[in-house]
């Protein structure tokens, strides 16, 4: 049942060839191949065009492989949080970071509004009979490789690279942080942004629900939870976030966060050793969906990768995406020993809000994929003494 006041998500039902018509409309560009990609409450659809197009502001850099993206109903009623996130990969590209780059449509815009069905028995455009809604379209640059959830098993190395990674995403997202001759104007300006829009929607901050420190307003989830020992578990870990993290969390390292690192929005790809030029290698070469970026605690970026490597590599990962981390950037002590809390909170909120979501959309299979292992995890976590785990870790 829903909550009294609660808004209803929509998801944007397109099919292919409404989705090619789209991509005309827009960008006027033709796709040669199209696909839909699986995604949790928005639409994806992988493009491919016979004609290579210019992305990027230099305008050196040209691609042929692109993603169509449609948010869902809740996120484009909020389009300012997402011109936000649009604007953080904006940034990143322009700093060499390996994440798609947005691509101006035809009106010179990077996010546009666009009226199509949100009715999954009517696919197209506006002027069609049935539900229509209003939903932010973005165009993506194509991260060629595969998604790291298709390893099995996932080396060592590429962990630590994971944790690499992200390292380096925070030190490019802190440089405004430092008062120094040398600060960078543009990001001081979309740090100012963020803090900006938080201010002024605190509500909606970082899409609402998925921010850590939001689980403190998620007790009513609880009820969603047939299984009492599991509702029992996340109420505990519920207390446990604000006895302990909510208290301190104003000392936190703040900068922008990703927010959502798993192993669907890590890209890999070989590439050869120069040592051993027959011998290749798996390297983290793209980070993708920044849906759930938000001006926050660094702290919880880390929390969330971590517990979604453990999820699928088991407890050793933890360590290995720690070391690959602490090989770049630091983390304050008062922050890393509240790491176990966080991680728990990660599993609570991906149990409960998947639960919730679920009605919402029942034939996307991807909203309750790994409810069941996070659940096992984090029983199994509470289990154990914060001590015993910190060190399994390697914390």
């Amino acid at each position: 049942m829903m909550e009294e006041g609660a808004e209803l998500i929509n998801r944007p039902f397109l099919d292919l060839r409404a989705a090619a018509d789209l991509l005309m409309k827009l960008y006027e560009v033709k796709a040669a191949d199209i696909e839909e990609m699986k995604s949790f409450t928005d639409q994806n659809f992988h493009i491919k065009l016979d004609i290579p197009i210019t992305v990027g502001c230099s305008g050196n850099e040209r691609s042929d492989q692109f993603v169509l993206k449609l948010y869902n109903s809740k996120d484009s009623t909020d389009g300012n949080r997402v011109e936000l996130a649009v604007n953080t990969m904006a940034y990143l590209s322009n700093k060499e970071f390996c994440c798609p780059q947005p691509v101006c449509n035809k009106h010179g815009k990077l996010v546009h509004l666009e009226k199509v069905s949100c009715d999954e028995g009517n696919t197209g455009v506006e002027g069609n009979n049935g539900k229509h809604g209003l939903f932010l379209v973005v165009l993506l640059s194509f991260m060629p490789g595969q998604l790291l959830s298709s390893l099995d098993p996932m080396p060592k190395e590429v962990i630590v690279c994971i944790g690499r990674k992200l390292a380096q995403l925070h030190k490019i997202l802190e440089a405004s942080l430092v008062g120094s001759a040398d600060k960078d104007c543009n990001l001081q300006r979309l740090v100012k942004d963020f803090e900006d829009y938080n201010r002024e929607k605190p509500s909606t901050y970082c899409s609402g629900e998925w921010s850590l420190e939001r689980v403190t307003g998620q007790r009513h989830l609880l009820d969603l939870v047939d299984d009492t020992r599991l509702r029992a578990a996340i109420a505990k870990v519920i207390d446990l976030y604000e006895e302990h993290v909510e208290p301190v969390r104003h000392l936190f390292k703040k900068g922008i966060i990703h927010g959502d690192i798993n192993n669907d929005n890590v890209i890999i790809s070989k590439q050869l050793e120069s040592h051993q030029p027959s011998n290749k290698r798996f390297i983290v070469s793209g980070i993708i969906d920044f849906g759930e970026a938000a001006y926050s605690c660094l702290i919880f970026d880390l929390a969330v990768g971590l517990s979604e490597l453990v999820l699928v590599n088991g407890t050793s990962a933890a360590g290995r995406f720690l070391q690959g981390y602490l090989s770049l950037n630091s983390i304050p002590d008062i922050e890393k020993k509240l790491l176990y809390y966080l991680v728990l909170v990660r599993y609570a909120q991906r149990i409960m809000l998947s639960l919730e979501a679920k009605p919402r959309d029942p034939l996307n299979d991807y909203i309750m994929q790994d409810v069941e292992n996070c659940a096992g995890l984090l029983l199994q976590l509470l289990q154990m003494q914060k001590g015993e785990v910190e060190t399994i870790w390697n914390i």
